[in-house]
């Protein structure tokens, strides 16, 4: 089914997007249904949206590798390299307006009058989620999801309550080589913890539950739309996170990301139980996978 741009357009307006808006858009396009005009009209029709006082800001990552491996000798990192984040993520890249942030593999898309600051300012000296952090300090700004919650995952802030708090994993040292101010390749090794996926899906009980997060849901295209705003989540994060680091870990025991947070770390225990449970890729992991404590992520002020 194609959709028009005014559908979408009506569809987000009755969702709760307004003009003046600061948005951070997470998007699973393919389970939109296709737009008339393309990906780039979804862009287009959120810009018209939020006019010009507004910011549309996507994620626009890419990958990183193992320090010291073939693979990050063979990936080096400019402003040109194509995110791993989906297709909106590209396609963000092409409009006439977009900047890109500076972050050597955390990179974000910013369209808006803040755009070329932000961007700018969002370099290998700052944490990754910073530009999140600064979106969730204003209370105009707000989490975009479309697509289900096992494509889309999180609202956006979770990574910025995690830095926030100083939360750390043990991790595997991964970064890149990517193209300084001078023209020439620079290594740089990655600053913020992973989240575990099925947390980042767990997380949505949490906010649909908590009444402190105003919740707005609607049909966008052939899918369902959320709309969060980043303060309240953020808040409600940091109080769950504070609480417990516990409240990072999902539900599975045998998961092994969640294994390698701080306070969990013990792999003589994690090694036996999946002994005795025939966990084979939890087992090769362990064997094969450098674990290494990594470095601080506390986010300076």
């Amino acid at each position: 089914m194609l959709h028009s741009k005014k559908k979408i357009y009506n569809e987000l307006v009755a969702l709760g997007l307004k003009k003046g808006m600061y948005v951070n858009l997470k998007c699973s396009y393919s389970s939109m249904g296709n737009i008339e005009g393309g990906p780039m009209s979804l862009i287009d029709v959120i810009l018209d949206i939020i006019k010009e006082k507004g910011l549309l800001v996507t994620d626009s990552f890419v990958k990183c590798y193992k320090i010291g491996s073939n693979e990050i000798n063979s990936n080096k990192v400019d402003q040109h390299t194509k995110s791993y984040a989906g297709l909106i993520a590209n396609i963000i890249l092409k409009h006439e307006n977009c900047k890109r942030s500076h972050h050597p593999i955390q990179k974000f898309s910013l369209i808006g009058d803040e755009a070329d600051n932000l961007s700018v300012e969002h370099n290998k000296n700052s944490y990754a989620y910073n530009i999140l952090k600064i979106m969730s300090e204003e209370k105009n700004s707000f989490n975009l999801k479309i697509g289900p919650q096992n494509k889309v995952l999180g609202v956006g802030t979770t990574h910025v309550a995690t830095g926030i708090l100083n939360i750390e994993k043990y991790e595997q040292k991964l970064g890149v080589y990517f193209k300084n101010n001078n023209n020439k390749y620079e290594l740089f090794e990655r600053n913020w913890i992973g989240v575990c996926s099925q947390t980042l899906i767990d997380l949505n009980s949490f906010y649909r539950n908590n009444k402190s997060i105003n919740l707005c849901e609607n049909n966008v295209g052939n899918t369902t739309g959320l709309l969060t705003n980043m303060n309240e989540t953020l808040k409600e994060e940091l109080k769950l996170f504070r609480l417990s680091h516990n409240n990072l870990k999902c539900s599975n025991l045998y998961c092994y990301d969640c294994y390698t947070l701080k306070n969990n770390y013990k792999p003589l225990n994690f090694f036996l139980k999946n002994i005795v449970s025939l966990k084979v890729k939890n087992i090769a992991k362990l064997i094969l996978n450098d674990l290494n404590l990594q470095p601080s992520f506390k986010i300076k002020n």
